[in-house]
């Protein structure tokens, strides 16, 4: 796919994403226990599978952990609620809720199931997840 990728750098930077990464985090949010082997893959499909570099950036922000969300930011002394700022169920604003359990956001996962259930002609249920 890229003809000029040097794989030793690739490797290199991969390695260097690697240390970064708060791994164990996912792995407490996400009920999950993983290996380097995982998160190499996560990191090196976020820039062959995506062209475009905003898309690259959101993605690299999510997967580290960039973006403050409120708990963090209300922990660090700032004057910011740890709340869910859409106040859909008094939740705590964490990546978990922002990325799954708040109700806005819900509904879009709710769209996609129904799309990939209509594409692939199956059935996908949320609660499969």
């Amino acid at each position: 796919m890229w003809p000029d990728l040097d794989v030793r750098k690739l490797g290199y930077v991969l390695t260097v994403l690697l240390i970064s990464l708060p791994i164990s985090k996912w792995e407490q949010d996400l009920s999950i226990s993983t290996n380097v082997d995982f998160w190499t893959h996560i990191c090196k499909n976020n820039f062959i599978n995506c062209q475009n570099t905003n898309l690259q950036l959101i993605q690299y922000r999510v997967i580290h952990r960039i973006r403050y969300m409120g708990v963090k930011l209300h922990k660090m002394g700032n004057n910011v609620s740890d709340k869910c700022i859409h106040f859909t169920q008094n939740s705590a604003d964490t990546y978990m809720h922002a990325l799954w359990h708040c109700t806005l956001i819900q509904h879009f996962w709710i769209q996609v199931t129904d799309y990939l259930s209509h594409l692939l002609g199956c059935h996908i249920s949320l609660h499969s997840f």
